[in-house]
């Protein structure tokens, strides 16, 4: 098995917390190679990138090799073609056309899909819209994505009696862009405490809402995160913006700040309407909800038996479980034992 793994320049030290984590987690557990492609700044760097790339996808296919591609990919479909689709894996993290609601891109982005034959999506929901979308691939759902990390937590999460006790934590992009509802919190509305990690640009008007707790290294903050509750969220506090592109894509996508809270042990607090919402039902590691405020209306009476929940959740996200699970699918279809 081989695994190419695409980086920026910028992430040759810290790197990409998902596709790395993917990488590591073939490598362990099927004993794939790793081929790391940093994509070049300038001309030469471009072409030393392109011939890579284009290299690696041979030698799988002559070798017979069973391919693995992190998508989005940014190759052209004549070069895309070179890979034996019977022996291609496409593990999808983002479908940037459907994210942006851009129709032009979203009609490039499949047919650069509709070449291979299996697949590794977030959830069922992005299944069900690739299926619609007219990709007939084996579409085989991940359920969560893994994080890796380095240690245990040093620390038991604290009960809930009341929202009183309640500490949610964020952890992402903290700007008004990314993150509006954030700075459309009332503190007096809310009976909860509000812990945040991050960047941003409007810190400091952030702060007189939310406790800010700084940044730190996606490795580490499974064990630092402070709080009961980690929130999923995006767009406006409320689902008046459901339609449009931050909040309607948590309709299809895993988030990855999901998996960050299950790795640190916390029940979430998730959008209702998000695909991730069928995944906290199905395992009861958490609480839907249509808004913000609603948190203060929870009853936290079952808190203790998500608590134990998120618990087990935890070590098969940190041993990564589930992309060891969906790969085996994989391979089984293919008729690999």
């Amino acid at each position: 098995m081989v695994v190419v793994n695409v980086k920026s320049p910028e992430s040759l030290n810290a790197g990409t917390k998902a596709p790395n984590d993917i990488s590591n987690i073939l490598k362990e557990k099927f004993n794939a190679k790793v081929v790391d492609l940093i994509l070049g700044k300038n001309v030469i760097g471009k072409i030393k990138y392109k011939m890579k790339f284009f290299f690696t996808v041979l030698k799988a296919r002559l070798n017979k090799e069973v391919l693995v591609l992190q998508f989005p990919i940014i190759e052209r479909n004549f070069i895309l073609n070179l890979s034996n689709k019977e022996k291609t894996v496409i593990i999808i993290h983002d479908i940037d056309g459907l994210r942006w609601q851009r129709k032009e891109f979203a009609e490039l982005e499949m047919s650069k899909l509709k070449l291979f034959k299996y697949m590794i999506v977030h959830n069922d929901e992005m299944k069900k819209w690739l299926e619609e979308q007219g990709v007939e691939a084996k579409l085989i759902s991940l359920e969560l994505f893994d994080y890796l990390c380095p240690a245990d937590l040093k620390e038991e999460r604290k009960s809930i009696d009341n929202v009183e006790d309640v500490t949610l934590v964020y952890a992402g992009n903290l700007t008004k862009e990314k993150s509006p509802f954030l700075h459309q919190l009332e503190k007096e509305k809310m009976k909860f405490k509000f812990n945040v990690y991050g960047v941003g640009t409007e810190l400091e008007n952030l702060k007189k809402i939310v406790d800010y707790k700084g940044k730190y290294p996606p490795d580490e903050l499974p064990n630092l995160l402070e709080g009961n509750l980690g929130i999923v969220w995006d767009g406006m506090y409320d689902d008046e913006d459901e339609q449009n592109c931050l909040k309607n894509y948590t309709k299809y996508n895993n988030p990855h700040k999901f998996s960050l809270y299950m790795a640190s042990g916390l029940p979430v607090v998730v959008w209702k309407k998000a695909a991730v919402a069928k995944f906290v039902e199905k395992y009861n590691v958490g609480y839907a909800v249509n808004n913000v405020y609603e948190v203060n209306d929870i009853d936290f009476s079952d808190y203790e038996i998500k608590l134990k929940n998120v618990s087990e959740m935890k070590d098969k996200v940190r041993s990564g479980y589930f992309l060891s699970e969906a790969m085996k699918v994989c391979l089984n279809e293919m008729g690999i034992k």
